[in-house]
């Protein structure tokens, strides 16, 4: 059983509904598909293997890959006013919800959530996930920019939590996007501003106001397993300025989860060091990232019973998911 952790679509009735739109993100027709321009001089082209479902599911089981996780957090909803951020979550979760019971067997959604308003967040965690039956919760990695923690936000979270599913977190538009140049702000904006994000659950104490919460920090857990023991020695430096937590920070780190999504043997065998073999997902970045690609670097690395949970087992026990009849 391969469960893709990682998986992104971008439904058609979204851009659909974006059309009209006036300010940034913009969104225009091209062909079959559309051009949506995240901001100035950012377009991103969305051809029928990105937003038609059945051809997303026909790119990736032939290669075994088995069911499909989806989110789309680089759509830039939290650069939107507060109630556009409302209603193109709304518009989201219903599509993916869709796309869920017409494959019920292979297509999983995560919700999608207007975290600037964090009392609609709630409601719509209510309604993603204990009406529309999406298996999780995915957020960006910043809030336009500000932070994902504070005392606003931890009903949210606790929220997610009394659901029993996980939060994901996934990169968007970086905090130091505008200082980075020739592509590093894929290559290492998103993964500071992940970084930034998983620890600051930590260190808010949102993790000591949600024990039970499970999330997800991507890509290896970007920065964070390479910079541990940095993180512990330095939180309750006087120029740190925390107080100690319960345990050192790497002790609420290590029951995060992470994923696969990378091209480094070495970063691979430091997260499985790190996390655990049981907290580690299979993921391809699709379709960003060739997914043949993501799933021999997993087979080349990996064997026997450890391979089994990283493909699939652990997703299946997080998520819930019932095997494909």
């Amino acid at each position: 059983m391969i469960v893709d952790c990682q998986a992104h679509w971008y439904p058609r009735a979204f851009f659909e509904y974006c059309l009209p739109r006036t300010t940034h993100p913009l969104c225009r027709r091209d062909g079959d598909g559309f051009i949506y321009e995240l901001a100035p001089d950012v377009p991103l082209a969305f051809g029928p293997e990105r937003i038609d479902a059945e051809l997303v599911l026909g790119a990736l089981q032939p290669l075994g890959i088995d069911q499909l996780v989806v989110s789309n957090e680089t759509l830039g909803l939290t650069t939107w006013t507060p109630e556009e951020e409302r209603e193109g979550a709304r518009v989201l979760n219903e599509a993916k919800a869709a796309a869920q019971r017409e494959h019920p067997d292979a297509f999983f959604g995560l919700a999608t959530i207007p975290m600037q308003d964090p009392a609609a967040a709630v409601e719509e965690v209510d309604h993603a996930i204990g009406e529309l039956g999406l298996v999780g919760v995915c957020i960006g990695s910043n809030v336009g920019g500000g932070p994902i923690v504070g005392p606003e936000l931890v009903p949210v979270y606790q929220r997610i939590e009394r659901h029993g599913v996980p939060l994901f977190l996934h990169p968007t538009t970086s905090v130091v996007a505008d200082r980075v140049q020739f592509g590093m702000e894929f290559i290492l904006g998103w993964m500071f501003d992940t970084s930034v994000a998983a620890l600051s659950l930590v260190l808010s104490r949102t993790m000591d106001a949600c024990p039970d919460l499970v999330v997800v920090h991507p890509h290896l857990g970007a920065m964070l397993p390479y910079l541990a023991g940095r993180v512990d020695f330095e939180y309750t430096t006087p120029w740190g300025g925390n107080e100690p937590l319960a345990e050192p920070p790497t002790g609420y780190l290590r029951r995060f989860y992470t994923d696969t999504v990378s091209n480094n043997p070495a970063a691979l065998a430091l997260a499985l060091d790190f996390y655990g073999a049981d907290h580690v997902l299979f993921g391809t970045d699709y379709p960003w990232w060739p997914p043949d690609r993501g799933l021999a670097f997993v087979h080349e690395c990996l064997e026997g019973e450890r391979r089994e949970r990283v493909l699939g087992g652990n997703a299946q026990r997080i998520l819930k998911l019932r095997p494909p009849e």
